[in-house]
């Protein structure tokens, strides 16, 4: 039987109390779990993203999700069961709101750390606006500039 363990971790950027977009606040929890808020022409929500269960956790699976899109979801929720190599683990909730979208399917394995999975909104009337939402691409990592060449040694002058 596999270990069950409950994972109770995430960050989380949120707008001034006052709803002023012009700085965030930033909640902290005691694990890797990450939740972004994004400002965009979407209703506000919050993506999260696979959670490192352990400090060597680079990918898990997602071996059954516990709710539905359009669910309503309330701090302590177990959202998934989430697989590492060593142990199921369920994921709960850390705040209120409505499954907006599912984007790891059940069953999907060797999902990376930090990918995004499930996005929550704040209204269930924000819920159409989530239909056909993809995850934002994290941008391709840079490769090492390859070393500059020598430069090439000044000709030497003509001898007269």
């Amino acid at each position: 039987a596999a270990n069950h363990a409950t994972a109770r971790a995430l960050t989380m950027w949120t707008c001034a109390p006052d709803n002023s977009p012009s700085f965030l606040l930033k909640r902290q929890f005691p694990a890797d779990n990450i939740c972004v808020r994004r400002f965009s022409s979407l209703p506000s929500h919050s993506a999260l993203s696979m959670p490192a269960l352990s400090p060597t956790m680079r990918q898990g699976n997602i071996a059954k999700w516990m709710v539905k899109v359009g669910q309503k979801i309330s701090a302590g929720d177990h959202i998934c069961d989430i697989e590492t190599d060593k142990a199921t683990i369920a994921w709960e909730a850390q705040d209120e709101g409505y499954v907006a979208a599912i984007l790891a399917p059940e069953g999907v394995s060797d999902v990376p750390v930090g990918k995004v999975v499930l996005v929550v909104c704040e209204n269930e009337a924000d819920l159409g606006a989530f239909a056909n939402y993809q995850a934002p691409t994290a941008p391709a990592k840079s490769e090492k500039a390859a070393p500059a060449a020598a430069p090439k040694a000044a000709p030497e002058p003509p001898k007269a």
